[in-house]
């Protein structure tokens, strides 16, 4: 499996990209690239207006549906979403998304395939869209611990956020779960705020019912990871001082992960300290 992972996140991990879309007004390029069967591809914008990004949010996102479809035989299975300014245009950002989806889907949101995502902010003023997109087939799954977030009320905003918990997909021989980001809420509260400690420990407490047996059942999904599973692991942070705490303590908890990577961000939550994407591998 080393070299496997090797590869995989040498794939996942590249950012020069080899070919260029040009998208339908030629003001915007999508650079992508392919590996086996799997699409990864990045939108970037300029952002100069940080009133209100709901209008870029939505004309990216129906962009890459444009691409996608002219690539018919991928998916969209995993975004991420480095937004400038992350807390005061998140919900700018959740409504531009949100309209991208009802425009694309022009139907109920129950009908949706929602890929997996991550939001966090942005260095600079640039809103970037990172993404995957697989040719086999796969499934987008919830976490019984936490509400989707698709439902949440307007407490967090007037518009949710559009993203599944995790996807499951097959490449190679393995099965893999990639979540989204996951973080220290239950139902749709956040839980331990200004608590770090607590924070992590229900975060990984979260990521382990997501690749249960008793979540994944639902799917009809008859395998489950656990977290010794967790081989690859990103870990979004608010607090330079909390870095040497993180990187003791998650090696505790994962001592199998075979790579993680440390960024410290702004999160989409003042109160979050913490997000972990965490990728499960099972050899099939």
């Amino acid at each position: 499996m080393e070299k496997y992972l090797n590869e995989f996140l040498m794939f996942l991990n590249n950012s020069q990209f080899e070919e260029t879309y040009l998208c339908r007004n030629n003001s915007l390029t999508i650079n992508y690239q392919k590996y086996d069967n799997i699409l990864k591809g990045v939108l970037l914008y300029n952002i100069d207006d940080f009133t209100d990004i709901a209008p870029i949010t939505e004309f990216l996102y129906l962009e890459l549906f444009e691409f996608i479809k002219k690539n018919m035989k991928y998916a969209i299975s995993r975004i991420w979403n480095y937004v400038p300014e992350i807390f005061t245009l998140y919900e700018s950002f959740n409504q531009g998304r949100f309209n991208a989806f009802c425009k694309h889907y022009k139907s109920n949101s129950y009908t949706w395939e929602i890929p997996a995502a991550t939001a966090v902010g942005s260095d600079g003023k640039y809103l970037k869209i990172e993404f995957l997109a697989f040719q086999n087939n796969v499934k987008f799954i919830e976490n019984i611990n936490q509400n989707p977030a698709i439902s949440y009320s307007n407490k967090y905003g007037k518009t949710p956020p559009v993203f599944s918990r995790g996807v499951i997909f097959q490449h190679n021989n393995y099965l893999q779960l990639f979540s989204s980001g996951t973080s220290s809420i239950k139902g749709e509260i956040t839980y331990y705020e200004n608590i770090i400690y607590n924070q992590v420990n229900l975060t990984i407490e979260n990521l382990r019912i997501l690749g249960s047996k008793n979540n994944l059942i639902q799917y009809g999904i008859e395998e489950e990871f656990s977290l010794k599973d967790i081989k690859y692991m990103k870990v979004y942070f608010q607090d330079r001082n909390d870095l040497k705490f993180l990187k003791q303590y998650i090696i505790h908890i994962i001592p199998n992960v075979y790579k993680v990577e440390f960024k410290c961000t702004d999160i989409c939550r003042r109160e979050l300290l913490v997000e972990i994407e965490a990728l499960f591998i099972l050899k099939i």
